[in-house]
């Protein structure tokens, strides 16, 4: 976790992973890059790193009925003090040795 004083933006990086999960930004979340974790020709994964404000939360929403939503807290996720640290993060996200998967920045 960053040691940030408080009122500074921070990054995080949020996952989505399609036919399961969603993950929204609410107030106070800014999405600045998105990525589309590609495994063997197929999107397994979409990451998406957000600029954030201390008391911002995020919505996790489930893809199947009954669509089960719950917003987190920004402070219990990995918070990172710039956006080329978030970007070095993803990227060891999908960093599997000689597996064929790529990050597809939209």
């Amino acid at each position: 976790m960053s040691n940030k004083p408080d009122g500074i933006p921070a990054y995080v990086v949020l996952t989505s992973k399609p036919g399961l999960y969603r993950s929204e930004p609410t107030t106070d979340v800014e999405i600045v890059e998105t990525y589309d974790y590609v495994f063997y020709g197929r999107t397994k994964a979409v990451f998406q790193i957000a600029r954030v404000v201390p008391g911002a939360k995020v919505r996790i929403v489930e893809d199947a009925p009954p669509h089960i939503e719950n917003l987190v807290p920004v402070r219990v996720m990995e918070q990172f003090a710039s956006l080329p640290d978030a970007r070095r993060a993803v990227g060891q996200l999908a960093n599997f040795g000689t597996l064929e998967a790529t990050l597809v920045r939209r």
